[in-house]
């Protein structure tokens, strides 16, 4: 945690660099597809997801029942996870955390969340429907395992690096039960960010290079193929979320330095500014909804979460 910032937003923050203006989606060095260039989204019918007055909410996802969850800071910044069913909202605290934050809950409503410990180190948790708490360890030597999603049969998605600062690199991985069965690193990237995955097994996330000012998104299939995803015009471009109809959504960076959240659908993409000035999208589910957050700077404080039901036209 720097500061008061997100560890999500820390981990992306640690990625960027100014971005090489790729226009097109590849796969290994072959251009594959070429997406449309970004086009607004309306300024109405965004829903604020705000756990309280004075809090600083940032929301990482959405589920097919409609289940919001996500991270807040209070008054006094302390960081809490929350899930949100109808107009209930629930905090959720490992005993003695440090710092937690919760990112995504499947259709059951198990949740991936982590926090820091009394010992320093950051570990995943799962928090199950009933409202238990089910402590997983970190990754052999790491010092950061975040947690961000969660698919229907419990695996949990997310990366882990073994420096505090991140130096040495991330490495995305998959989780089930308390056995890390899948490692996720982009082709030569430097860091590899694994951030979601569908239940058919595609994962989406995020990489860095040994090029400075190299950040994009990606896509990882089932059988290990990886494509890159930029966004046309941009100079950064990070993807955060896949739904099982396989909509994208996450943010990009433009020429003037403002971050934009985007929703992608079959190659177009729908640049998504809530109350900003930089908006990130992170989670979408099947019917179209969006969630994300605005922040006050890159990668600042929260300045609002949202909805935005039925974004995919």
């Amino acid at each position: 945690m720097h500061r008061t910032k997100s560890l999500f937003a820390l981990i992306t923050l640690a990625m960027l660099l100014t971005a090489a203006n790729a226009q097109s989606i590849r796969y290994g060095s072959r251009s594959t597809a070429q997406a449309a260039a970004a086009t607004p989204a309306s300024t109405s019918g965004f829903i604020s997801i705000s756990v309280c007055p004075s809090c600083r909410t940032s929301v990482f996802g959405v589920n097919e029942w409609g289940l919001i969850s996500g991270q807040y800071f209070d008054a006094g910044f302390a960081s809490h996870g929350f899930v949100k069913n109808g107009d209930s909202y629930v905090t959720i605290d490992p005993p003695g955390s440090l710092f937690t934050e919760c990112g995504r809950s499947n259709d059951p409503g198990h949740t991936a969340c982590d926090y820091f410990a009394p010992d320093g180190i950051l570990r995943p948790f799962v928090r199950n429907p009933d409202g238990s708490l089910s402590l997983r360890p970190g990754f052999p030597g790491s010092f950061f395992t975040f947690a961000v999603g969660i698919n229907q049969r419990g695996d949990i998605i997310g990366s882990h690096t073994d420096d505090p600062t991140g130096s040495t690199g991330w490495q995305g991985y998959v989780m089930r039960g308390n056995d890390f069965i899948l490692a996720v690193n982009y082709p030569s990237a430097t860091s590899t960010f694994a951030l979601d995955m569908t239940e058919g097994g595609t994962i989406v996330g995020a990489f860095k290079t040994t090029t400075p000012g190299e950040e994009h998104g990606f896509l990882r299939t089932p059988d290990g193929q990886y494509t890159q995803i930029d966004i046309p015009g941009s100079i950064q471009t990070e993807t955060y979320g896949i739904n099982n109809s396989g909509d994208l959504v996450g943010r990009y960076r433009d020429s003037s330095g403002v971050d934009h959240g985007y929703l992608m659908r079959k190659g177009k993409v729908t640049t998504i500014d809530y109350v900003g000035p930089e908006t990130y999208a992170w989670g979408v589910n099947s019917s179209g909804t969006v969630v994300g957050f605005s922040t006050d700077s890159p990668f600042g404080l929260s300045t609002g979460g949202f909805e935005l039901p039925k974004a995919r036209k």
